[in-house]
């Protein structure tokens, strides 16, 4: 079937969709432990939160839970991809500062050809990205 290989599930309808995303997070909730905090946040985008993790080794958690979900065959879909954007919490900024920072990470993820983990801080280390001082708009936690 060529609508089967079309790309992202939202190709498929809503039902397939949600289905693509349950299995998604079923897969994040079987992967950390029950320290770590998952929330949806917005349609196909995922918070994790590591506890007491350095940034080297939540690198190295969030490559391994990218190859897993690589390798996964989804219903309806086949495989799928992921692309991470990585920010330390151990910085003093506001929480709109620090979603900005991890939007920054995870959208030169995606112009970097995808399926693929990048970080805030090193991007910034290695002059790829310009310092995000403030987010624009809002972000409602509750």
């Amino acid at each position: 079937d060529q609508r089967r290989q079309a790309g992202p599930p939202y190709g498929f309808g809503h039902i397939v969709g949600d289905e693509t995303l349950i299995a998604m997070a079923m897969i994040l909730k079987s992967f950390f432990e029950k320290d770590e905090f998952i929330y949806r946040f917005g349609g196909e985008e995922f918070i994790i939160l590591l506890h007491k993790t350095e940034q080297a080794e939540a690198i190295e958690i969030l490559e391994r839970l990218r190859k897993r979900i690589e390798r996964h065959q989804f219903a309806q879909v086949g495989q799928k991809t992921i692309s991470i954007g990585l920010v330390s919490l151990n910085q003093n900024c506001d929480s709109g500062t620090l979603f900005g920072r991890a939007d920054t990470a995870l959208y030169k993820a995606k112009e970097s050809g995808r399926n693929c983990t990048k970080s805030y801080e090193q991007l910034l280390e290695t002059k790829q990205i310009s310092p995000v001082e403030s987010r624009e708009g809002s972000v409602d936690l509750f």
